[in-house]
């Protein structure tokens, strides 16, 4: 052994309580520590949960895209995975009381939509064929319209259009806006 070993175990013994101090203060840091590490992990976490939950699980979108866009975003090798929403129009239902809400938005939703989007079923079921629609629950909340699982509506369908341009989902409601090329659906 050599001097330096020899002088560090003789002070520890001459100063035990020192030497105590000193290893619970190391625990107390460590354990310290570990403690922030792992709140700050949970509460990560738990806040990308939350937004993928409330926003969904997805990173970019691409709007209004036409099949030749597609063909260029899909098999690009920065892109894990893609779900799609067909817009096939919009509705207007007579009675609903919501003035900036005055249409229902008919979309198709593709393959794994309802799992990557927050789509979120709080009674019945989603669609399973192009006959059955999903309502969303502001349609009954704000809008005051109530419809009961089953309940047949006909829906004339057509698109947003805003002084002679086409006014799509994420846009707000245009003051002179009107739906046009109805389609009874």
């Amino acid at each position: 052994m050599n001097i330096l070993h020899r002088v560090t175990l003789e002070n520890l013994k001459k100063n035990k309580v020192r030497t105590f101090v000193t290893i619970i203060g190391i625990i107390l840091s460590v354990s310290l520590f570990t403690a922030v590490t792992s709140s700050v992990y949970s509460l990560q976490t738990y806040i990308l949960e939350v937004v993928k939950e409330q926003e969904g699980d997805y990173h970019g979108g691409v709007y209004e895209a036409s099949a030749k866009d597609l063909e260029q975003v899909v098999p690009h090798v920065k892109v894990k995975s893609t779900v799609m929403l067909q817009n096939l129009g919009y509705a207007k239902v007579e009675g609903i009381k919501n003035d900036y809400k005055p249409y229902i938005y008919v979309g198709a939703m593709g393959e794994g939509f309802s799992e990557t989007m927050p789509v979120h079923v709080t009674s019945g079921r989603l669609p399973e064929n192009s006959k059955e629609i999903l309502l969303p629950e502001h349609l009954g909340d704000n809008g005051g319209l109530r419809y009961k699982e089953g309940e047949v509506l006909s829906l004339s369908l057509g698109q947003r259009v805003y002084e002679g341009e086409q006014a799509y989902q994420n846009m707000a409601l245009l003051v002179g806006e009107e739906l046009t090329d109805l389609q009874n659906l």
